[in-house]
């Protein structure tokens, strides 16, 4: 599968014969046009402009898109990816190059950010259970914002390194940050719990929230799955099938398969949240392993999210042996890769490699970080996917929201909500803090967080 040429994007592209089916439309306060109208209108406020490719096929595709400041120059981070449907993923890929420009460096200087110590109790208390705290001397200074409580709890210190992993990184936007807030901290020794899990981009902020809510959880059971079942040994969980008369799910799911020339083996990896999360699985027995995850209260939309992820990985890893040429034709302005977007592309192709170097003493580490599980043991059920009744009305953005938000407080989970920058249209970028989740995930990218409370609590579970 080939990238079409890098070009300019505006307000009034379309690609003809495929009108916008927003993936997950459930989840979203804006049509497909709407969303495509609004993030040019905040690209133009921000006098910049984007310039983007894709994957021409009809099933599930992927898309990427470069974002650059009025002087012709890429915004640092600004680069993002989106899935799904090929006008889905050009709309998402836009959203998600933007939330990176926001949540990155370039914006610390603006953060609302404050000093707490490691040992002050309002944070360890908020972060109980999770093992980094323990990893920190209590005197350590760190830079954390104020997260707003969701439910009805108290607000609570968020640790920026905690969704902001720049936050290690020696750079002049770093410095200055710290010096703010007479930071000291060596994060060196939890650097295995840095991750922007949770930061998201909506049309509003409950749409925000809703989908960094959904990553969260969608991470935490990936990483739940890979303690509990890959290194723990525990049963295998439910394979789902997809019913031949749900047609555009079965549609979704055989696109995808052809996309990848191999089955996909899908997962129920539900947790004792009870927020449905699914994970999409091909070439376990192969070198070349991929997957996919989703999570929504509609089952139906995380199993299409993780197969629309799976293929999305796929040509991604294409995409990145291919950053495409400088200029599309008959552009007068740069719209190809720049040197951000190569740093970047460099970076994830040797990512692979650099995982299996780091794990290559650790078998088992090396099979969770690799994927390579071969066989999967024979699940003990399997179960269809549940069709959504004819009667059954959607919940509304706000509602998904809150019955998220209660079930992980069910579960004895806060919930904080970031805000980091709302546009004069209500775009919002911002990041969920729930902790207490596990960021075991943190496997596939090189790093192994030790399992914290709750894992071993579900492990003793399991063994009983």
């Amino acid at each position: 599968m080939t990238f079409t040429s890098w070009r300019r994007t505006a307000g009034e592209l379309t690609l003809p014969g495929r009108p916008f089916l927003w993936g997950g439309r459930g989840e979203r306060e804006l049509s497909g046009e709407q969303a495509w109208a609004r993030i040019h209108g905040d690209l133009d406020d921000l006098g910049w402009t984007s310039s983007a490719r894709w994957a021409e096929r009809d099933g599930p595709s992927t898309a990427q898109c470069i974002l650059r400041d009025g002087g012709g120059t890429e915004v640092e981070l600004g680069v993002g990816a989106g899935k799904g449907r090929l006008d889905v993923a050009l709309v998402g890929s836009h959203f998600e190059a933007l939330e990176h420009a926001v949540t990155g460096p370039s914006w610390a200087e603006g953060l609302p950010v404050t000093t707490t110590l490691r040992g002050d109790p309002e944070l360890t208390g908020a972060w109980a259970g999770e093992e980094w705290v323990g990893l920190l001397p209590d005197t350590a200074r760190l830079t954390t914002l104020r997260a707003t409580a969701l439910g009805p709890g108290e607000d609570f210190p968020a640790p920026v390194f905690r969704s902001a992993p720049w936050l290690l990184d020696d750079t002049p936007e770093v410095d200055l940050l710290r010096r703010r807030t007479g930071d000291d901290t060596d994060y060196r020794a939890v650097a295995a719990y840095a991750s922007n899990s949770g930061s998201a981009i909506g049309a509003t902020a409950d749409e925000a929230i809703l989908h960094g809510l959904n990553e969260a959880v969608e991470r935490d059971a990936l990483s739940l799955f890979l303690l509990l079942h890959v290194l723990g040994g525990g049963p295998a969980p439910p394979r789902l099938t997809v019913p031949e008369e749900d047609h555009e799910l079965a549609a979704c799911l055989a696109s995808a398969e052809e996309a990848l020339g191999s089955p996909i083996a899908v997962l129920d990896i539900t947790t004792d949240l009870g927020i449905p999360t699914v994970l999409c699985l091909a070439g376990t027995g192969t070198a070349t392993p991929v997957y996919g995850s989703g999570a929504s209260l509609d089952p139906r939309v995380a199993v299409e999210r993780a197969l629309t992820e799976i293929v999305q990985g796929h040509l991604l890893r294409r995409a990145v042996q291919d950053p495409g040429g400088t200029q599309a034709s008959g552009a007068t302005r740069p719209t190809g890769p720049g040197p951000h977007y190569l740093r970047l592309a460099r970076e994830q192709s040797v990512q692979h490699q650099a995982v299996q170097d780091r794990f290559v003493s650790q078998p088992a580490l090396l099979r969770c970080a690799t994927l390579r599980l071969g066989d999967l043991s024979p699940p003990e059920r399997v179960e269809p996917v549940p069709e959504r009744a004819a009667c059954d009305q959607p919940l509304s953005v706000p509602d998904q929201v809150a019955a998220v938000v209660r079930r992980l407080e069910d579960a004895g989970h806060r919930v904080g909500w970031v805000p980091l920058h709302t546009f004069g249209s209500g775009t919002t970028v911002g990041q969920v803090h729930v902790p207490g989740l596990e960021s075991f995930h943190q496997v596939l990218v090189g790093h192994a967080p030790r399992p914290g409370a709750r894992a071993r609590r579900l492990r003793e579970r399991v063994q009983v």
